[in-house]
């Protein structure tokens, strides 16, 4: 979906408002007149449709209670969750919509901590969720960099937002359980059998 810059006559008054309204929200000018403009022409702006997304998510999480849904930027959902390990360390699911428009995503799975021995377990984890995924699926884009896992998804078989929100909630919320479950039996060495097993049961026939 592309975007031109127009030269418009507004009035003075109207503009002071639209200001007003662009502060409250945290969006610029442009985007509050795009909004206001789609919204009375009925047409679904993608800011439109993300906004929907994450009502609908946090929603859907009602179901999940280990995980908590903000919005930090226009075109992301950040899933909060921690992982279960010693003083908790906190998990970030950050999921970007509909890049360039597109109807497509990107997960990125992100740990904060500086703890060397759970970084390493994680590490372990993405290397095992990769593997498993590329198992039993196809055509689906990683990447690790710096400790952080990210994924592609891909939105073109999903009918509704309602349909994607609830495929997006149960994605993140099977993953964040499947990690917890490899580190809790990482020790016994039976993580990744035990992994793999639940994924079948769960994740096999994810929509994403």
């Amino acid at each position: 979906m592309g975007k031109s810059v127009y030269s418009m006559v507004l009035t003075d008054e109207v503009i002071s408002a639209v200001d007003r309204l662009a502060i409250k929200e945290g969006k610029s000018r442009s985007q509050i007149v795009d909004q206001i403009l789609a919204e009375h022409i009925g047409f679904n702006t993608v800011a439109k449709r993300i906004e929907q997304i994450v009502l609908l998510s946090g929603r859907c999480l009602q179901a999940h209670q280990r995980l908590r849904v903000e919005r930090t930027q226009q075109s992301v959902i950040d899933f909060l969750s921690a992982i279960e390990y010693k003083y908790s360390p906190r998990v970030r699911y950050s999921v970007e919509l509909f890049p360039n428009g597109l109807n497509v995503g990107v997960l990125k799975i992100s740990l904060r901590t500086t703890n060397d021995v759970l970084l390493e377990l994680i590490a372990q984890f993405f290397t095992t969720l990769i593997a498993i995924e590329k198992k039993y699926r196809s055509g689906i884009e990683y990447f690790i960099d710096g400790g952080k896992l990210s994924r592609k998804l891909d939105f073109s078989s999903i009918d509704s937002l309602d349909q994607l929100a609830k495929a997006l909630t149960d994605y993140v919320s099977s993953v964040d359980y499947l990690m917890n479950l490899f580190i809790a039996n990482y020790n016994s060495g039976l993580a990744k059998t035990i992994v793999e097993a639940e994924y079948l049961s769960i994740l096999s026939n994810a929509a994403l």
